[in-house]
């Protein structure tokens, strides 16, 4: 049957214990001991000789010498034994084979030790699996003998000492996006509203009327930054009056139309707007019809909200202006008037803006030192580039997504800047949640997280990738996985 160790002797066993005779010397192993390197595969390569001194073993007996992961004080894996084999215990095994049929487990792999008198040598050269999930530990062999009828001789000694490789950070590739800079128009736009009060049926503005003057305003600190700005040229200007749902249609587009020309005239006249951005204003209506009016008696459950919506519906078209016939027939028309057309009315804007292309490194620099804003984010990773070292890079592109929050490319090759600066914490903050099927970016988080230790999380990262960083890094983690995977791939 197989040698197993009993509890005890695990529990009992040390570096170096006698045996059953008192006195006697204990096995050996030579080179002893030595210090070999896990691989990633978690296995060990052991290569030694077992000496076994003259009657070490008797020959009635036969010696087990099994190889066993320690970990601390306890021995948590045994490997298969290397049996020896006393003559007189080799003749009992053979006479119980022939006349009881019994068939000794090892009967293929013992060796027959024919003078126990003597000093013998065994070679152990294997490949020794590492128990699961276990990065410390030492290989120990345990001596035990069985057949001499009265007790069990340990000894155990130091067969090598494991190191575990770690994954070094400084030989990982980095990757880094480099586009090419392209100039690209620098166009923006952007939106507004001011809700004016003007006379019923008349279009001049009136600052003093309402809070005409604090929205009139609002809409001042929003362009003047634009059309004040030496580096952007305005593109499109649109001004949209209004009106209430009340008169007719053709009568509001006519009223709305004269408000927004009135707002394009107070903006040319207080904004000091050059002549070359008057002529681009363009000036049009946008009647509020009834449906404002409605939401806004719906919004009061106002019961009577119904019956303006039946009339909506039954009386459609391009205009409002059969609903409206009937609507004022309704006895709460006055209830309409009074409650729900809005005293202000809306004058709506919208506009676009280029801001002027930099292309001379000179120039890009000195843009970012005083107007980054006017930067584009091209041009920004271009001034990236142009950075003395990686500290002035990284100033760099932290400057850049405060206007570009969602660069891949800056979070990428901050990310890399942090790994070559052995700061793999800041470079998994940075790329976890970036949600990219990037290359380089997936690159980078994996060394990252082999760097942290999670190299099995790092190692399916690489492996569904085919870059040559990705391979390269790969090769360093786990070799046998990075020749299948390109293997894999020429296939």
């Amino acid at each position: 049957m197989r040698h197993i160790l009993t509890s005890s002797i695990i529990l009992s066993a040390a570096i170096l214990m006698t045996g059953c005779s008192s006195g006697q010397k204990t096995f050996t192993s030579s080179p002893s001991p030595i210090t070999v390197e896990a691989t990633r595969k978690s296995t060990v390569d052991i290569d030694v000789d077992f000496n076994i001194p003259a009657n070490y073993i008797s020959s009635r007996s036969r010696l087990f010498i099994t190889p066993a992961y320690m970990l601390n004080d306890e021995i948590v894996k045994e490997y298969d034994p290397i049996v020896l084999d006393g003559p007189i215990y080799t003749k009992k095994l053979i006479r119980n084979a022939v006349l009881h049929g019994k068939i000794d487990p090892y009967s293929l792999t013992a060796i027959h030790v024919l003078n126990t008198h003597k000093p013998h040598s065994v070679k152990f050269s294997e490949t020794l699996p590492i128990p699961a999930g276990i990065k410390e530990g030492r290989i120990v062999a345990v001596a035990s003998s069985d057949g001499c009828g009265q007790c069990t001789g340990i000894d155990t000694i130091l067969v090598a000492m494991i190191e575990f490789p770690r994954f070094e950070l400084p030989k990982a590739r980095k990757s880094y996006m480099n586009p090419e800079f392209k100039v690209v128009p620098k166009i923006h736009q952007g939106n507004g509203e001011a809700r004016l009060q003007f006379i019923v049926d008349k279009w001049d503005i009136v600052p003093s009327l309402a809070n005409n003057k604090a929205e009139l305003e609002k809409v001042l600190a929003t362009l003047n930054p634009i059309l004040s700005d030496s580096l952007a040229t305005v593109n499109s200007l649109n001004i949209f009056g209004s009106a209430s749902a009340e008169a007719s249609y053709q009568h509001n587009v006519k009223l709305a139309t004269n408000r927004a020309n009135s707002a394009k005239n107070w903006l040319i006249q207080n904004l000091n707007i050059p002549a070359s951005v008057g002529k681009i204003i363009k000036v049009g209506a946008r009647p509020e019809g009834w449906e404002p009016v409605v939401q806004a008696m719906i919004a009061a459950n106002d019961p009577d909200s119904i019956k303006v919506r039946e009339l909506m519906i039954k009386y459609p078209g391009p205009t409002d202006d059969a609903a409206e016939k009937y609507i004022r027939r309704l006895p709460c028309w006055k209830r309409i008037q009074s409650n729900y057309l809005a005293k202000d009315r809306k004058v709506i804007y919208d506009y676009t803006w280029t801001i002027k292309n930099f292309t001379n490194d000179e120039e890009m620099i000195q843009i970012y030192k005083t107007r980054p804003d006017a930067l584009s984010e091209d041009e920004f990773l271009h001034v990236a580039t142009l950075a003395k070292d990686d500290d002035d890079r990284l100033m760099v592109y932290q400057d850049l997504l405060k206007f570009f929050p969602e660069s891949i490319t800056a979070i990428n090759n901050m990310a890399a800047i942090y790994l070559e600066k052995e700061q793999p914490a800041k470079a998994v903050e940075l790329l976890k949640d970036l949600n990219s099927d990037s290359p380089e970016v997936l690159n980078n988080l994996a060394i990252a997280y082999a760097a942290l230790e999670d190299e099995d999380k790092a190692i399916e990262i690489l492996e569904k990738l085919s870059s040559e960083d990705a391979k390269y890094n790969l090769e360093l983690l786990e070799p046998n996985s990075a020749k299948a995977a390109i293997k894999s791939q020429e296939d």
